[in-house]
């Protein structure tokens, strides 16, 4: 991967396509890179181009962690796009955000089409987009956007999952084979206010083109039967960080494609003689459509990312300093939710129940409202994906009234889903020395600098219960969606 580099403007412009690059750091199922490569074969050279954007990196939703995935995958596909590609290269630049490149770019080439996917994200790269597509009208450019996933930007058609079933069983689109760069390197400016990209932490050391099928594949070979099967580990303990596919983080970064997914797991599932697997793999897809259909439902309803979807609850909770900080630390005095925390700060990664558990432990007991520990969440998941993100926010927090109001009672979460104890002990060491079910009770006495439960446990349900929604006599009927970001 080359950093650009500013050169001598050429006297005449070159005629180029510009492949700009998003969450779709891959080579597989890429119809922009795909498109550029047939241009090549008809003489039109093409730039591949990933901006670091600082405005994003810095922002609230993001984090040093994710920005590292998005850095090893990028080499990854660098690595991946010169071995199917003799002579491709991916150029990466460092800016405030991409329109300040892409106008660049645009000033020294005679570009001939902006080929891109259409990114479902939040604000701020919507914002982003409009920015490009004024530059680019500008230079009277066309800019196509090749669907990411199953999603249509800013409308939802009554007939969705029909459209969705029709786009991801359409065939793959043909990994690239031919490339031609550009005569002139590409120039833009050196220093556009970013830090440079931390290097020093080790690169993903497996085989560049498999570690997103790899993890697929053992998925569907073997870890979808661990202890009672995907199905029913999924919003477990220990045991569903192996019993769930962990495909989620490389959808949300685009290693592999919703489309793709679906692929290998229908034909796997179409080939495979254990019916014992059959369940795992049918649940695995309709996860995959409900992934999408939230990502749909964000893009129809952005403004969730802002605002309570129900009026009525813009100001029912607030933000009490001491509780978030007590709450984001796993410090609460509740051993399942301090370990559920715990393990997200340390891993980027917990379970759908989990998740939700969280949202409603600070929701229902602490009373904070979803804008005050969301971005806390949101930099933490490696699979942060806002479509799913703020959907699920309000809907564990209760301030859509369009689905019953779900609370989870955080004692009765772990004992059903740590009946041992072993994931509390694993992730707060300060009570590895309880045993038996008083691992569970936050009134234990032997804390060992443990905190105390920062809601009376004898009031616990009561507080929950009294700070949640009235449910509404009528309820829309909604898709039950399964909190793991990635949804897989």
């Amino acid at each position: 991967m080359h950093h650009l580099t500013a050169k001598s403007p050429s006297p005449a412009k070159e005629k180029v396509n510009l492949v700009w690059l998003k969450r779709d750091l891959r080579i597989q199922d890429h119809r922009p890179l795909a498109f550029a490569s047939e241009e090549c074969q008809k003489g039109i050279p093409a730039i591949a181009l990933y901006c670091f954007e600082s405005d994003y990196w810095n922002s609230d939703k993001a984090s040093p962690r994710q920005r590292k995935i998005v850095w090893d995958s990028l080499h990854i596909m660098a690595q991946d796009f010169e071995e199917a590609c003799p002579g491709g290269r991916i150029f990466m630049a460092e800016c405030r955000s991409a329109d300040e490149v892409i106008a660049r770019i645009l000033e020294q080439y005679d570009v001939q089409r902006i080929l891109t996917h259409q990114e479902t994200h939040n604000l701020w790269t919507f914002e982003r987009d409009i920015r490009v597509q004024k530059i680019a009208k500008a230079h009277k450019v066309e800019i196509l956007e090749a669907f990411q996933n199953g999603v249509n930007r800013a409308w939802t058609p009554r007939n969705w999952s029909d459209l969705w079933k029709e786009w991801v069983t359409a065939p793959l689109v043909e990994t690239p084979k031919h490339w031609v760069g550009p005569k002139n390197e590409v120039e833009v400016m050196q220093k556009c206010g970013v830090n440079p990209v931390d290097t020093s932490t080790t690169i993903i050391t497996n085989h560049p083109s498999d570690i997103p099928h790899a993890t697929l594949l053992s998925f569907l070979n073997k870890r979808c039967l661990t202890g009672r099967g995907y199905r029913a580990e999924m919003s477990g303990g220990e045991l569903a960080a192996i019993a769930c596919s962990r495909i989620s983080q490389h959808l949300t970064w685009g290693g592999i494609s919703t489309k793709e997914a679906y692929h290998i797991a229908k034909t796997y599932g179409d080939h495979c003689t254990d019916r014992h697997k059959h369940p795992h793999m049918n649940s695995f897809i309709t996860r995959l459509l409900w992934r999408d259909n939230f990502i749909q439902q964000f893009e129809s309803h952005h403004s969730m990312e802002l605002y309570c979807m129900n009026p009525a609850m813009e100001h029912a909770r607030g933000s009490d300093t001491e509780s978030l900080q007590r709450f984001v630390q796993g410090q609460t005095g509740y051993p399942f939710v301090d370990a559920c925390m715990r393990r997200l700060n340390e891993t980027g990664w917990i379970t759908f129940r989990a998740r939700a558990m969280l949202v409603s432990f600070a929701a229902y007991a602490l009373n904070l409202d979803w804008r005050a520990f969301g971005p806390h969440l949101a930099q933490n998941f490696i699979d942060y994906e806002p479509g799913i993100h703020y959907c699920q926010l309000q809907m564990q927090s209760g301030t859509t009234l369009r689905a019953p109001t779900r609370i989870y009672n955080p004692l009765k979460q772990s004992v059903e889903h740590d009946p041992k104890g072993d994931f509390i002990r694993l992730w707060i060491p300060e009570l590895k020395s309880i045993s038996g079910v008083g691992i569970h009770t936050p009134e234990n006495r032997i804390r060992n600098g443990y905190p105390t439960a920062i809601v009376n446990p004898a009031r616990l349900w009561k507080t929950m219960r009294a700070n949640g929604p009235q449910s509404p006599k009528k309820t829309t009927p909604q898709l039950e969606f399964f909190f793991e970001e990635g949804a897989a």
